[in-house]
């Protein structure tokens, strides 16, 4: 086993590439212009069937790239509506989504979202002429049809428009998509498994996140299952392999033991929550010295639990500390079934969950299983661990008004009423769970 710990040092070692985005013949760079086209996939019906040109002239034109799957590209939304209002006839922004019409639509309707910018659906061409892997992105042109930049969210305010409209000047920071770790070789465990792994420190440059297609944090592709993750914090990383694959901790269920300084593992805006609030500096210092860069793919065919198995033997080689695996008792809050007949059964509706961003709150959960939802309720990280003894195992709809407040807890006590209203008890009691348990390496 030291011998295979240690061939997975060195392949670390080795396997520090990357890869840019691949360009398409038809793609346009920084200092190209930008054709013309004609815009026939616009929601915005009055705007629908005009030339690119005629619409963009004498103006600054911002394309974003946005999904409805993507969080911060929905947030910004509103804010593009108010850029565009605040600057009128000087900017034009288009927002471009690969989504149908029917999709964003949908969308919009259930959100209450109205938004008053062009949205132009189902785009091939776009994205064609400006590839990306990351959303939410944006394309900066000015007013001669010169691409300036292209940037995340970060930039998209107030002050850069005013500047780029008044001065001709534009964000310095082109968005940086190279957050792949492409392998150019593996470590051979057996003769039907292939694991790549690459790890190096924080890049502040690309956005951070955990790749969610799949499950939390994996993406199968056609020749492998792949975890992804860019800026995490190593309790991140470690938790993500103890759950197999849960992007967000629940800290009930994670133990220093004789750990001499454990705030390296914890977000400033977690650990200093109560101290006051720090610089935007302070924080991307804490991220560049705590946080890293890692990626873990293998070959299909290996059980989603060996791989994540593999992964949590993998960081134990890698960082000053080591994890294991303990059950312990654990004061958490039991779920337990008192009436049957008021389980609110599915309906047979779509499956979906209905959520705003304030909070975030969610407010339907609907025809998905009940493990789903307690599931979901272990995502905060400061309440106690739900352990779910109901044995309902079918489709439920539930109504409800829980407020996640920015995933760090919600109010127990107005759970336990709903729970109630459901015919489900939820008592604080100890059982025995898996716990993550982190001590310094002897």
């Amino acid at each position: 086993m030291k011998r295979l710990f240690a061939l997975y040092v060195l392949l670390l070692m080795a396997l520090w590439s990357s890869a840019q985005v691949k360009k398409h013949e038809n793609s346009i760079g920084i200092g190209q212009k930008i054709p013309d086209v004609l815009l026939e996939n616009l929601l915005n019906g009055k705007l629908s069937g005009r030339s690119l040109e005629e619409l963009r002239r004498n103006k600054i034109l911002i394309i974003d790239f946005w999904a409805t799957w993507c969080k911060p590209c929905v947030e910004a939304l509103p804010r593009l509506d108010s850029l565009q209002q605040a600057f009128g006839d000087k900017v034009l922004i288009l927002a471009v989504s690969h989504e149908s019409e029917a999709v964003l639509r949908g969308f919009f309707e259930r959100k209450k979202l109205n938004p008053s910018i062009p949205i132009l659906f189902s785009d091939t061409l776009f994205s064609t002429w400006f590839p990306h892997r990351l959303l939410p992105h944006s394309v900066w042109i000015d007013r001669e049809g010169m691409v300036r930049v292209e940037t995340g969210e970060g930039e998209i305010n107030g002050e850069n428009f005013r500047l780029a409209v008044s001065n001709g000047e534009f964000p310095s920071l082109n968005k940086n998509d190279d957050v792949s770790f492409e392998a150019n070789s593996g470590l051979k465990i057996d003769e039907n498994t292939l694991i790549s792994v690459n790890f190096k420190k924080a890049n502040l440059h690309v956005p951070t996140m955990i790749t969610m297609r799949d499950s939390a944090g994996t993406n199968r592709l056609d020749t492998v299952f792949r975890y992804f993750s860019t800026n995490q914090p190593i309790l991140k990383l470690f938790y993500s392999a103890f759950s197999n694959g849960k992007s967000f901790p629940n800290y009930n269920l994670i133990k220093f033991d004789d750990v001499k300084d454990s705030s390296k593992y914890f977000p400033p805006n977690i650990v200093d929550s109560l101290k006051g609030r720090l610089s935007i500096d302070d924080i991307k210092d804490w991220y560049l010295h705590n946080s890293y860069c890692f990626e873990l793919r293998h070959d299909k065919g290996l059980p989603k639990e060996v791989f994540f198995s593999n992964m949590f033997r993998i960081l134990n080689t890698l960082f000053d500390v080591e994890a294991s695996v303990e059950f312990q008792d654990q004061d958490c809050f039991v779920l337990k079934l008192v009436d049957p007949s008021r389980v609110p059964r599915s309906s047979g509706k779509t499956p979906y969950s209905s959520w705003t961003n304030e909070g975030p709150t969610l407010h339907r959960f609907q025809d998905q299983r009940f493990s789903i939802l307690v599931d979901q309720l272990n995502t905060t990280m400061f309440n106690l661990p739900v352990y779910d003894e109901t044995g309902i195992g079918y489709p439920i709809d539930i109504t409800l008004n829980l407020n996640f407040n920015g995933s760090h807890h919600y109010d127990t006590e107005y759970l336990k009423r709903i729970f109630w209203d459901y015919g489900i008890e939820m008592v604080r009691e100890k059982r025995k769970l898996k716990v993550l348990v982190i001590r310094n390496r002897c």
